[in-house]
């Protein structure tokens, strides 16, 4: 009988088939990395871009319904502040037009002013004396319009309310990366015929 040697086999990879397989391991991981890392960032700057969006929402919808709610409304093109309504007053002075700067009293008698400043609207409750940002540093405002349709004279009140279209445009995101133009507007019409 013939005696049987066992093959000489080695089971397993060779070094290069190690190298290979490491390598595109590797190049998979970055692949995968990338995709992630970037999916990540879109997120983050969809998610700022809606922040700024929703903020640019709340100070629209609060400013059209304090003017909505207002009275003596007064926009010229040369406002000087502060603005003091006179209890001698009789009704609205307004000069018909497109005007970036809006004044009124609001409910509370207080004086409320709406203006845009560079890039930013700003709000006044002291008569124009100071006034704080309503609109977040990611929005850029390139312009702010309060177009008066109705020139009031209470003294011959016809029954029609004071009206108005409010005109919000610019861009808004984060960076140069992610920029969206916007405009915005709404019709506003006086609730109260209060002088």
């Amino acid at each position: 009988m013939k005696k049987r040697y066992p093959r000489n086999t080695s089971e397993g990879f060779t070094l290069i088939e190690l190298i290979v397989a490491l390598g595109l391991f590797i190049v998979v991981i970055f692949i995968g990395v990338g995709s992630l890392l970037s999916v990540v960032d879109i997120n983050r700057k969809a998610q700022a871009m809606r922040t700024a969006m929703d903020n640019l929402n709340l100070a629209m919808e609060e400013m059209s319904r304090e003017i909505r709610m207002g009275t003596k409304y007064y926009c010229d093109p040369d406002l000087t502040f502060p603005i003091v309504f006179s209890n001698n007053v009789v009704g609205c002075d307004i000069a018909t037009g497109e005007h970036g700067t809006f004044a009124f009293l609001d409910q509370n008698g207080l004086t409320i002013v709406y203006r845009r400043n560079g890039a930013r609207i700003e709000k006044s409750r002291d008569g124009g004396a100071t006034f704080v940002a309503v609109t977040a540093p990611g929005i850029t405002i390139e312009y702010l319009k309060f177009d008066v349709t109705r020139v009031v004279n209470w003294a011959d009140f016809t029954g029609e309310q004071p009206s108005m279209l409010i005109a919000i445009g610019g861009t808004a995101g984060v960076k140069d990366a992610l920029l969206s133009k916007f405009t915005l507007q709404t019709w506003v019409v006086q609730r109260s015929r209060k002088i």
